[in-house]
């Protein structure tokens, strides 16, 4: 609230100075001028310990926030940068053609056939097939960056102009057995 009592002094003559009413009226004006100018520096000064309160709060919850505020930018920027990774590498896996080796992919047929061909012989009592001979066909592409290997093509690019056949047959190699006739149990 503003100070709203006015005390001003002009020229005063001697009269005036003698007169008591007129000198207690002007001590009683500038008394109450000094008493409102004195309220309101004390409201003022109220409001400016009180603002001055208000700011630090601000200025202490405007560091915390700051600070949570980087934690959240760094911690964005790490899942911006997992997210890149993981979108790189799906964009790898996407555009990447399996491959495999020709002896590997080979390797692999005749391990299955052994498999199979020794789990027969292990049950005897089941009646099981050897198997004797396999035909193999694939279709694909070939890679020779790093050797030769066969690889996957992808969907569009599979074409019978695209795709190049290998063919191979496994079958057992001949086993010789050197019977000493002398020690033959067999007759």
């Amino acid at each position: 609230m503003p100070v709203t009592t006015t005390f001003t002094v002009d020229r005063v003559t001697d009269t005036q100075l003698r007169d008591a009413a007129f000198v207690r009226g002007k001590f009683d004006e500038a008394t109450r001028a000094v008493a409102d100018r004195d309220r309101e520096l004390t409201t003022l000064n109220t409001q400016v310990a009180t603002l001055a309160t208000r700011n630090t709060q601000l200025e202490a919850s405007t560091k915390t926030q700051t600070a949570e505020l980087q934690q959240v930018r760094e911690s964005l920027a790490s899942a911006l940068s997992r997210n890149q990774a993981l979108s790189d590498r799906i964009t790898a896996l996407e555009t990447t053609t399996p491959k495999i080796a020709v002896e590997s992919l080979v390797t692999r047929f005749k391990a299955d056939v052994d498999k199979i061909n020794r789990e027969v012989r292990a049950n005897p009592g089941l009646a099981g097939m050897l198997v004797d001979s396999v035909e193999v066909e694939i279709k694909g592409g070939l890679d020779v960056s790093d050797g030769v290997a066969i690889t996957q093509l992808p969907a569009g690019a599979l074409t019978a102009g695209n795709a190049s056949t290998l063919r191979f047959n496994l079958r057992p190699g001949p086993v010789l057995r050197i019977v000493d006739e002398e020690n033959d149990t067999r007759r």
